[in-house]
């Protein structure tokens, strides 16, 4: 169902020591080899994403990281760059002035290297950040941005967690309006040009390898994968993330200490398949008893076949029956009176076909008996579509999966 899963690097791919761990490295593998696009999306330059591009057995063919949160798009072999949006020289101009203005300090992002007036504290503190890093300590008011060597992608101030919010709000409302202001770490207050996101990468990706928007995954825990993850097809935040960050995801996994990125593959790319498997097998015996006659003189055909697999992996069928004065019973009514018989309740799966050749949501009625059958049934998986699969709370208005 997924095609491609864009991750957020720190806080999220990473553990806190910057290191992927064994199971990251062995999911990712897994899901590459079913043909999953992997794509790093970060706020870091290219060339300090390649130690995670080669770890992870990326460089591949038609695979490509997102720099800058969305700023770059670099192909991960031939390292062509695919898609690049600058700060122009005003404004990286205006943006050193605003951070001195501020008394922050500021470091600014070269397609290849990392440009400072004087190695912010922070980042002396933080080796781990330091190592591999290009950094080169200059007066801003030398450096030529129109130059492409000196190309200015992203501008950052860097302090304690606690002085960068105070001095966020004295940011005025004429530059919040100018550029995208983002912070993927306490620390960092990150500045890029207006209309750069992590989703509107994601988007240039999709078009390229004709992707859809339900086919994509985004993973992350900053408020710069707050874009990315409200509009994959499936966002999901770290356990570590701050929680208005997963207000805006649809599940979160566990955090970056704890193979969160892994947990979450394994539970929605590699799981999938065999849940794919099991659903096939109730679409095969829907679709049949679909189209089997019903031969009763006071009955028309079946119409629609429905087929359940319960918790215990037993499956059960019915059909739905129209009489010759429009009574009847759903499919679903019939597969679940049948369980019932035999004392089961707890429904895993569920799939609805139409003798029309067509895979349906079960009406409101029958939905609500799923519910009422078992509170549990709120988990249950319903095909809705070819490519779609709807757990049942999703289903149901909010008055009724409150009561429970």
């Amino acid at each position: 169902m997924y095609k491609l899963v864009a991750i957020d690097l720190d806080g999220t791919l990473v553990t806190d020591d910057k290191k992927l761990t064994k199971k990251t490295i062995e999911t990712i593998n897994q899901a590459s080899k079913k043909g999953v696009k992997i794509m790093i999306s970060s706020g870091r330059a290219f060339y300090r994403l390649e130690k995670f591009v080669d770890e992870l057995g990326l460089r591949k063919e038609n695979q490509c990281t997102i720099c800058f949160n969305g700023g770059m798009i670099v192909d991960n072999i031939s390292k062509e760059i695919l898609y690049s949006k600058n700060l122009e020289e005003e404004e990286v101009k205006e943006l050193i002035q605003l951070g001195k203005s501020l008394e922050l300090p500021i470091m600014i992002y070269g397609k290849d290297t990392h440009y400072v007036e004087k190695i912010p504290e922070v980042v002396q503190k933080n080796k781990k950040n330091l190592k591999g890093m290009h950094l080169k300590v200059v007066n801003f008011d030398e450096l030529n941005f129109t130059e492409k060597q000196n190309h200015i992608y992203k501008v950052c101030f860097i302090d304690k967690p606690e002085t960068i919010i105070e001095k966020r709000k004295e940011i005025s409302k004429e530059i919040m309006k100018k550029y995208e202001i983002t912070s993927s770490v306490p620390e960092y207050l990150e500045i890029v040009k207006k209309g750069i996101k992590k989703s509107e990468a994601i988007k240039f990706v999709m078009e390229k390898y004709d992707i859809k928007q339900e086919e994509v995954m985004a993973i992350g825990d900053g408020e710069n994968d707050v874009e990315m993850l409200s509009f994959a097809g499936l966002g999901i935040a770290m356990e570590n993330a701050r929680e208005y960050v997963k207000e805006f995801a649809k599940d979160v996994t566990t955090s970056n200490n704890h193979d969160g990125v892994a947990n979450a593959i394994e539970k929605y790319i590699l799981r999938e398949n065999r849940m794919d498997k099991e659903f096939q097998i109730l679409l095969e015996k829907a679709k049949k008893i679909a189209k089997k006659r019903i031969l009763n003189e006071y009955a028309s055909c079946g119409h629609c076949g429905c087929a359940l697999m319960t918790a215990k992996g037993n499956i059960y069928t019915g059909i739905s029956i129209r009489t010759k004065c429009n009574l009847g019973k759903c499919a679903e009514y019939a597969a679940i009176a049948e369980m019932l018989k035999h004392n089961e309740s707890e429904i895993k799966k569920l799939v609805s076909y139409s003798a029309k050749d067509v895979i349906y949501s079960p009406c409101g009625s029958c939905r609500e008996l799923i519910r009422m059958v078992d509170t549990k049934n709120l988990e249950t998986e319903i095909m809705v579509s070819e490519n779609k699969v709807c757990k049942l709370k999703e289903l149901l208005p909010e008055m009724f999966i409150s009561k429970h």
